[in-house]
């Protein structure tokens, strides 16, 4: 009971780094002389890696980024919600990137623990400009939700994709994967094709 006992200090440290961006443990310990509580407090010091500085008066191209060969496999978290209770999803998938507003959506499937997308039903993102040196540290950000439901509980899960493997490749079609999680959980995968194309003839033609 806590009127009985001092309140019990944390006992540890949770962490967790996106794709491409390092968190280094340099000290992981704990104070063993604090005796006022039944767990030791714990204290870490860590190395974390930082996104340069952008600066937007650097040049910038125009580019065009398509994601093609969607698919989820394994998505094992069943609805939660009591009217469709043990049954498969009807998954789709957002995807948001860390640099502009723009969000790529697919088409629901359904009833499947394993969609597979077309990829004529894939909204792909729109021309942009931005500097190729600083796009490498952008991420694409996936959520797979369930059109079953609606509103915040729809979400079955969600992972992250660096984009610095396509800036390297730029021109050509790279293989993305990601784990997906949802609370903590790992519930599934998502594997597909990410393209980075620069789109100067394109971009001549919307001026």
């Amino acid at each position: 009971c806590i009127r009985d006992r001092s309140p019990s200090y944390c006992d540890r440290i949770l962490y967790k780094s996106i794709p491409g961006s390092g968190c280094n443990v340099l000290v992981y310990d704990a104070d063993h002389k604090i005796t006022t509580s039944d767990h030791s407090p714990v204290f870490g010091l860590y190395q974390v890696d930082i996104t340069p500085f952008f600066d937007d008066t650097m040049e910038k191209v125009p580019l065009k980024l398509t994601i093609s060969n969607l698919r989820g496999s394994n998505l094992s978290l069943l609805n939660k919600d009591l009217m469709f209770k043990n049954t498969l999803p009807d998954p789709y998938i957002l995807i948001r990137t860390t640099f502009s507003n723009s969000v790529i959506s697919t088409e629901p499937k359904k009833e499947t623990s394993h969609p597979v997308f077309n990829d004529a039903d894939i909204t792909q993102h729109k021309l942009f400009q931005f500097t190729l040196k600083h796009l490498k540290f952008h991420y694409l950000c996936i959520e797979i939700r369930d059109r079953k439901l609606y509103g915040q509980n729809d979400v079955l899960g969600e992972g992250i994709v660096s984009l610095e493997e396509a800036v390297v490749h730029v021109g050509s079609k790279v293989s993305i994967e990601c784990a997906i999680v949802h609370q903590g959980l790992n519930t599934g995968f998502v594997s597909g094709e990410v393209l980075l194309e620069l789109a100067e003839d394109e971009a001549d033609n919307q001026l």
